[in-house]
């Protein structure tokens, strides 16, 4: 059975660790956390 995830968190790019969305960068790696260009739009829903 796969585990649900939690729409209120996703993967960091660089580590792989779980971050929350709102986060501005990763707890463990220090990376940025970037929205996609097309959400700060609002192109998608």
């Amino acid at each position: 059975m796969e585990a649900v995830k939690n729409k209120s968190m996703k993967t960091c790019s660089s580590c792989g660790t779980e971050i929350a969305k709102s986060a501005k960068t990763c707890p463990q790696c220090g990376a940025k956390n970037k929205k996609p260009i097309t959400k700060e739009f609002g192109l998608l829903r």
